[in-house]
């Protein structure tokens, strides 16, 4: 019985509201102790008189134009399903928008490291696209295909430059490239991850590129060399490392 007296109070001061009636004077009539919340507990009065006060500042506020919300929360939209979520975690906040019917999401939010992160998802495909600081460390974007596995990983910071790595079916490398304070790098790798194939600043400035087995071993280096300009060098089954001019090191 006590609970349908404070339902039916609750929704009369709701109503009283809507029509435009001061919320004082309605307060007052409609929260006047009775025999029956005499009995309640102290601290069950407290509670409600903490409710009632928080009401009243949160119907002042917008009717001053002031629109505060305590998180979490979720918005409905006109099918009944909701379209927008607020959450208080982490770091920071973080909003979801929610596709009407497929269940596709949109997550901008502060991730544990504190800074910011971007996340698009699609039912049955998992995490598509990613954008954020992993563990407070570099910027990073990550690409996935439709069946939620990682394809493209793009990072880079001030200190150690940018970084694009180009993944397969199984998560396996395939093509990296790569910036830095020494120069850029290109990559290639095998079925097995191995590299097999890279083109790089050499030790003396110019080119250099290196062509490996299928087990990552170098196979032959082309580079340029200060001294005699480009050079060949290739490691042969039956007679070792050969090189057309001075040799460059086959590393």
């Amino acid at each position: 019985m006590n609970n349908v007296l404070l339902v039916l109070r609750a929704y009369l001061l709701i109503v009283a509201v809507m029509m435009g009636i001061a919320i004082g004077a309605l307060a007052t009539a409609l929260f006047v102790p009775s025999p029956v919340m005499a009995q309640q507990s102290p601290s069950r009065l407290v509670e409600l008189e903490r409710r009632l006060a928080r009401a009243e500042k949160q119907i002042a506020d917008l009717q001053k134009g002031q629109t505060t919300v305590n998180a979490p929360f979720e918005v409905i939209g006109s099918s009944g399903r909701p379209i927008m979520r607020v959450y208080d975690g982490g770091s920071g906040g973080s909003i979801q928008l929610i596709a009407r019917t497929a269940g596709a999401t949109a997550t901008l939010g502060i991730g544990m490291s504190g800074s910011g992160f971007l996340e698009l998802t699609d039912p049955g495909r998992g995490e598509l696209i990613s954008m954020g600081r992993p563990g407070g460390g570099a910027a990073a974007i990550q690409l996935s295909n439709g069946r939620g596995a990682k394809q493209i990983e793009i990072s880079g910071s001030p200190s150690s430059g940018g970084y694009v790595r180009v993944l397969g079916p199984g998560g396996a490398p395939q093509v990296s490239m790569s910036g830095s304070a020494s120069g850029g790098s290109f990559s290639v790798y095998g079925a097995n991850a191995q590299q097999i194939a890279v083109l790089e600043q050499g030790a003396a400035g110019g080119g250099r590129m290196a062509v490996g087995d299928a087990n990552g071993g170098k196979a032959a280096v082309v580079g340029w060399t200060p001294a005699t300009g480009g050079d060949v060098c290739a490691a042969t089954a039956n007679q070792g490392s050969r090189c057309l001019g001075i040799g460059l090191p086959l590393r």
